[in-house]
């Protein structure tokens, strides 16, 4: 037998050897991204439920007609179903009958059972019932928010293919750490949970669409086939591992939600058709921490009836600087516009007011006196998007914690905390990881090297002899 140190080994083995090396300390590297079960455990919790005694807190959104308790319980309930067909899962639900039930029982029950992922079915309603869409919130903290995220994606990409329009991935931070008492409990219990918004229940731009019992049992059921998706399950196959994989890093301090509203905001009138009374207009802002969401144009004297102002919102394609759009004034109004745009945390900017420019066709008609409106500057709420200009609301926990504060409070708190990152500011801990990777790779690579100048040095010698 050869010795170790023989020239086949520094010729061939070693080089092979420096390969498997590589592969070996890259595929550790990247192993934590990937999360590996037998089988996972899911708590799914149909949101509010009970006879009404606790108000809001127990029947949530009522509007159309419709409790959204029992539009949750119906969407739950499909979702348990469906998921419970996949092979390498386990799932619960935290209540079956529409009883009173308390955020920390449910996280308990989710404990008890052992459940990796705490998933809490709700359907959302907005103050003057402007909005629709359809979002997801979770942790802002470590572990919890990594993989909260992380499944979160994939179900919001479900929604998407399926037409809703998406609000996106939000924390939301409170008094205490997380705003809502479901997720800030579930964290403490060390269950990654997130809360599923599916639509609006006020809005009819949601509500024709996802109105019907048919649809929230549809729903529920796409709600299991993306979490399915992400875990890699196969109804009625049980695998020897299935698993998610961790989409974002893990945070070393808070993601914070976004506080502040769209800038540089500014609207143009393009044209004005005086028979049909349409008004085109384009609009650009900017939005550096979150995305543009919504906007819209109304007169200057709507815009100031903040009940019935910007009824009529379009979606701010994503990742578009302006958009264009039409509005239809009233017959024989005589003056100003105002346009309004909304980030995806519904914190809004006006335009300046601006008028018909005098040289379009039919222009006189909306000025009045013949004279044009010059611009008083821009109101920005940079509170609740459905506040007024001096008005600071209180807002009610949507989890039912029945725990109301002010978005002032809020404001305060997020700017006091003491640990603040953005999410493009979040530490990956696997880059110290591939630091240590590619450093050992280089090592064997040297080493490589050595051996063969070595190998290349003896041949010289042996040729002197």
């Amino acid at each position: 037998m050869r010795a170790w140190g023989s020239a086949i080994y520094r010729r061939r083995i070693a080089p092979v050897l420096v390969c498997i090396g590589a592969v070996f300390v890259m595929s550790c590297a990247f192993a934590k991204n990937t999360m590996a079960y037998q089988n996972i455990v899911i708590a799914i919790d149909p949101g509010h439920g009970g006879d009404g005694t606790e108000g809001e807190t127990d029947s949530g959104a009522i509007y159309n007609g419709v409790k959204e308790k029992e539009v949750d319980m119906i969407t739950a309930q499909a979702l348990y179903e469906e998921l419970s067909q996949y092979g390498n899962l386990t799932v619960y639900l935290t209540r079956t009958e529409d009883v009173h039930t308390e955020l920390k029982d449910r996280v308990d029950f989710a404990k008890s059972v052992g459940a990796d992922y705490l998933i809490s079915v709700h359907y959302n309603a907005s103050k003057y019932h402007r909005f629709y869409g359809a979002e997801i919130f979770t942790s802002a903290f470590g572990e919890e928010y990594a993989k909260g995220v992380s499944l979160a994606q994939t179900i919001m990409s479900w929604w998407v293919d399926d037409g809703r329009v998406s609000k996106g991935i939000k924390t939301r931070i409170g008094k205490n750490g997380d705003y809502y008492g479901l997720i800030r409990m579930g964290r403490e219990a060390g269950i990654p949970t997130i809360i599923l918004e599916h639509a609006y229940l006020d809005n009819n731009t949601d509500f024709d669409v996802y109105g019907t019992p048919e649809v929230w049992k549809r729903l529920g059921q796409l709600d299991a086939t993306a979490i399915a998706d992400y875990f890699g399950v196969k109804k009625g196959v049980v695998q020897a591992d299935v698993g998610g994989e961790l989409t974002v890093a893990v945070p070393t301090g808070q993601v914070d939600d976004d506080t502040t509203p769209p800038t540089d905001v500014t609207v143009t009138i393009d044209a004005y058709n005086p028979n049909t009374r349409e008004l085109s207009y384009t609009i650009s802002a900017k939005e550096p921490d979150s995305m543009l969401m919504y906007y819209d144009l109304n007169t200057q004297e709507l815009a100031a009836d903040e009940e019935h102002a910007f009824m009529h919102m379009n979606v701010w394609k994503n990742g578009e600087t302006s958009m264009k759009g039409t509005y239809t004034v009233p017959e024989g109004y005589q003056g100003a516009f105002v346009a309004r745009v909304y980030n995806n945390y519904e914190k809004y900017t006006y335009t300046p007011p601006i008028t018909v420019p005098a040289d379009l066709p039919g222009a006189s008609t909306l000025l009045l006196g013949g004279t044009q409106v010059q611009p008083t500057g821009v109101a920005q709420a940079e509170g609740d998007a459905e506040s007024t200009g001096t008005e600071t609301p209180t807002v009610t926990l949507q989890d039912g914690s029945g725990a109301t504060w002010t978005l002032d409070e809020a404001l305060k708190e997020a700017k006091g905390a003491e640990y603040v990152v953005d999410h493009d500011q979040v530490e990956n801990k696997n880059y110290a990881l591939m630091i240590v990777a590619l450093s050992v790779i280089g090592l064997l690579v040297v080493v490589s090297i050595v051996l063969a100048i070595a190998t290349h040095m003896r041949r010289k010698k042996g040729r002197r002899r």
